[in-house]
């Protein structure tokens, strides 16, 4: 039993087996709130129009279970004209709504939940690849930088080293292999001459 802004004012004992929701999780409760979020404007509207009109509809949607998954379900709505309610003589004290709930399992319903399935857990996980890949590149991104930081203090440190050799002058180049150094020959000294006996005085 519902109320014309979709409260649930009463439950069966029998929601429990369909739903697993026993019926004192289900009073006071808007059952548009226990339904898929895809599936919820579509019967907040048709409700409203169907307790303004007073005429009947179904319409096929799907609740959420205590363990997070949905169910399928065939759902029809009676409004109806309660002259016994007890609450003010308003709209919403005399107008309620039967919902009557069946489950609604066919192989083409199974097969559609079951493609939903896959193609939200291949959509969320195309986003992780699509993140991991970006992860990857920013890391690459950061070791190439890394790399090209070390490169340019070796090239810097061989660049002052060099420097530091021009300025010692051990810069040089060495000597090639396989060349003898050319010296050149100093005139030889005459040796000095040996006379015997006495020597004539010059005047």
């Amino acid at each position: 039993m519902l109320a014309p802004d979709g409260r649930v004012l009463h439950a069966s004992q029998t929601c429990f087996a369909l739903t697993t929701l026993a019926p004192q999780h289900l009073i006071g409760n808007y059952i548009a709130a226990l339904m898929h979020h895809d599936d919820m404007p579509l019967f907040l509207v048709e409700f409203e129009a169907s307790m303004s009109a007073g005429t009947p509809w179904r319409l096929h949607h799907r609740l959420r279970r205590v363990d997070g998954t949905f169910a399928v379900f065939e759902s029809t709505l009676n409004p109806f004209f309660d002259a016994t309610s007890t609450e003010p003589a308003e709209y919403f004290g005399l107008h309620k709504c039967v919902m009557t709930l069946r489950p609604h399992s066919n192989s083409s319903t199974v097969l559609m939940d079951s493609y939903l399935d896959h193609f939200t857990t291949n959509t969320r996980l195309v986003e992780q690849i699509k993140q991991l890949r970006s992860e990857a590149a920013i890391a690459d991104e950061e070791d190439d930088q890394e790399v090209l930081q070390e490169t340019s203090c070796l090239v810097s440190t061989a660049n002052s080293i060099r420097a530091l050799l021009n300025l010692t002058g051990l810069s040089q180049d060495p000597p090639q292999t396989g060349t003898r150094p050319s010296f050149e020959h100093a005139p030889a000294k005459s040796s000095p001459q040996i006379c015997h006996g006495p020597q004539p005085y010059s005047l």
